[in-house]
């Protein structure tokens, strides 16, 4: 991880968030540290992805805040598969 935090060629990561940064409801060891080292790089666009039905992207952002984040997460960088079909099916 050091070395992606060190590539400033890097300019965009995705994460899946359950099972990365969470699993059954509580943050997996590290891993708030590490995405706090990343926006502390600054020039790094950071999204999150989730294929869970049942989450609700306010209920992701809420959960990272609850758990320690220090850096605010805008709403528009997750993607869950419900807002995603409900932006496809206004469309």
């Amino acid at each position: 991880m050091q070395k992606i935090i060190e590539d400033h060629s890097i300019k965009l990561i995705l994460f899946d968030c359950d099972g990365v940064f969470f699993d059954n409801h509580k943050p997996i060891s590290g891993t708030l540290e590490v995405l706090d080292k990343l926006y502390e790089r600054g020039d790094l666009e950071i999204a999150y992805l989730t294929n869970n039905t049942t989450k609700r992207r306010e209920t992701l952002v809420e959960r990272f805040e609850k758990y320690g984040l220090k850096h605010q997460l805008p709403l528009e960088k997750f993607y869950a598969t419900a807002y995603l079909a409900g932006q496809y099916i206004k469309q």
